[in-house]
């Protein structure tokens, strides 16, 4: 998934997503790039841009059919749950977060 790589995961994910037609893994790649825009948006310092992100990330994720998420390997329930909480497990992603939960107080 390059987790070291979010820029990377974005070009590769946008790709597949583009030639997809309107269905679960269309828009779970979709998601998948919104966490990865988090991500950079979390290491270029900005926190509005990594609150829009993990937002729409956390409505696709929701979106998705959990079959399809397990297929990959993905408990979507349980990262869709862990976004809207601010609970992000990526280093600089997880800084902000805490500081997203402070400001809506979470």
């Amino acid at each position: 998934l390059y987790p070291a790589q979010p820029f990377l995961a974005h070009e590769r994910w946008e790709e597949a997503w583009l030639v997809l037609p309107a269905s679960d893994e269309r828009t779970l790649l979709r998601s998948l790039i919104q966490l990865a825009a988090a991500r950079i948006k979390a290491a270029q310092g900005n926190a509005r841009g990594l609150e829009k992100s993990l937002d729409k990330a956390a409505r696709g994720f929701a979106q998705i059919d959990q079959e399809v998420g397990a297929l990959c390997g993905l408990d979507l329930g349980r990262l869709g749950a862990a976004l809207e909480a601010g609970q992000v497990v990526a280093g600089e992603i997880e800084v902000l977060a805490v500081a997203r939960r402070e400001r809506v107080g979470i």
